[in-house]
């Protein structure tokens, strides 16, 4: 089965017709009603986009606001379930225990369910947490975000929704103090000609070189200064790791934390994602994909831990 992982962004919301937005108050309007509202348009209907060539639904919408044990309103929690997919590829489908083949044609849509989740925090605020399931190398996130973008300028045109990778120094901290390293991955984009030559690869073509280090221990106690200077623009990402004869282009941790494996890309820090994969243990499987109440739970788990960080 492919690894079943979640991905973690900062969401903001921009009203331009009021000075300060609030996304409990959005022209009236609750932002997770708003959501509810979009998620009435698509249910159950497929909608196609022909540019893109992909097809969209969303199955089911949940709202809730989460307490404190004294009554008090914490957060709230809008969780969904979709479908999507792409087409516009002929291909072939080949049965891996008879052989048989079965033609696919343009205009089949191979289409999977994902889970998604918005958080955020009561009081006066116009931004929050959202992570999007994926499956293997499959993800709703971008079919999911045009649709809504798109929702909104038609039926509120001026309020304006953004996500954004978020990588927030308490974060590294947290992960760094709970977390145990478990690799360094350093990739380098484009190999020397030498290595192209004694691999017998073809003229031209570009092979990507990775290098993995583990069993890692005291690593981040001796690097910790550094990653969070390289964060913050104090220094260069070799002062991470130098390694002889290696430029690389790409550096990537992995981190245990409990039974959850956290990676974090901290290379291009405009284009940092949060991204996990979730423990397979702790999902329910039905006909080859996790359950959205399995998936749910989780997804409401780990971005709660991401929601102080974005607190203002």
């Amino acid at each position: 089965m492919k690894k079943i992982g979640l991905s973690i962004y900062g969401f903001h919301v921009k009203d331009n017709n009021v000075e300060e937005t609030n996304l409990h108050n959005l022209r009236g309007h609750d932002f997770m009603d708003i959501v509810d509202e979009f998620a009435n348009q698509y249910h159950n209907t497929y909608d196609t986009d022909i540019e893109s060539e992909n097809i969209f639904t969303i199955l089911s919408i949940e709202k809730n606001t989460r307490q404190n044990e004294r009554g008090q309103a914490l957060y709230k929690f809008v969780s969904g379930r979709v479908k999507t997919g792409d087409f516009g590829i002929v291909s072939e489908l080949i049965d891996t225990t008879t052989g048989n083949i079965k033609n696919r044609n343009r205009e089949d849509a191979e289409v999977l369910p994902f889970s998604f989740g918005f958080m955020y925090s009561e009081g006066n605020v116009n931004h929050g947490v959202i992570g999007f399931q994926t499956e293997g190398r499959y993800g709703m996130k971008t079919n999911f975000i045009n649709r809504f973008k798109s929702f909104l300028r038609q039926n509120y045109q001026g309020i304006n929704f953004e996500i954004s990778p978020m990588i927030p120094i308490q974060f590294i901290n947290t992960i760094m103090n709970s977390g145990s390293l478990k690799k360094l991955r350093f990739l380098r984009y484009v190999a020397p000609a030498d290595t192209n030559r004694r691999l017998g690869a073809n003229e031209g073509i570009n092979i990507k070189e990775e290098r993995i280090f583990s069993n890692l221990a005291g690593v981040i106690e001796r690097k910790r200064e550094a990653i969070l200077g390289f964060i913050n623009g104090r220094n260069g990402i070799r002062e991470i790791a130098n390694i002889d004869d290696f430029d690389y282009d790409e550096l990537r941790m992995e981190f245990n934390i409990g039974s959850v494996t956290k990676t974090l890309n901290i290379t291009n820090l405009d284009r940092i994602v949060i991204t996990m994969e979730l423990p397979i243990e702790e999902l329910q499987i039905v006909d080859g994909h996790p359950t959205h109440n399995s998936v749910k739970q989780l997804i409401e788990q780990n971005v709660y831990d991401y929601l102080e960080a974005v607190r203002e």
